[in-house]
């Protein structure tokens, strides 16, 4: 049961479907926070702060991807991203501005081909 989750959450956490909006979002958010940073409280400075390096971690979690990587290098890899995404959420919504474009985890039927629901 492990193994099929596991194989759910490598392709709803795919690099090809995540990593390329998230970056374009690291860089709008920090494009947005550069500009509006000197009108917000020194929280909400912080809160921002922390999810711009969040998102910026796991850019640099997938940038750290290779073709040679084991089936544990993977598995260690998600583990992060997932925990990483988890603390992103924790620290509540992104501003608007940005969070439309930040990507949500997706994947069709077809893409669970060979995972057993039981």
């Amino acid at each position: 049961m492990e193994d099929a989750m596991m194989q759910m959450m490598q392709v709803v956490f795919a690099k090809e479907t995540m990593y390329p909006p998230l970056k374009g979002v690291l860089e709008k958010f920090s494009a947005w926070y550069e500009e509006h940073k000197n009108t917000l409280e020194q929280s909400e400075c912080e809160r921002h702060e922390k999810q711009i390096k969040l998102i910026g971690d796991t850019c640099r979690l997938y940038e750290e991807e290779t073709p040679e990587d084991t089936v544990e290098v993977k598995k260690q890899r998600l583990a992060k991203i997932m925990a990483v995404s988890q603390e992103i959420g924790a620290l509540g919504d992104l501003p608007p501005e940005v969070k439309k474009d930040m990507p949500q985890p997706k994947f069709q039927a077809g893409d669970m081909a060979g995972c057993m629901v039981m």
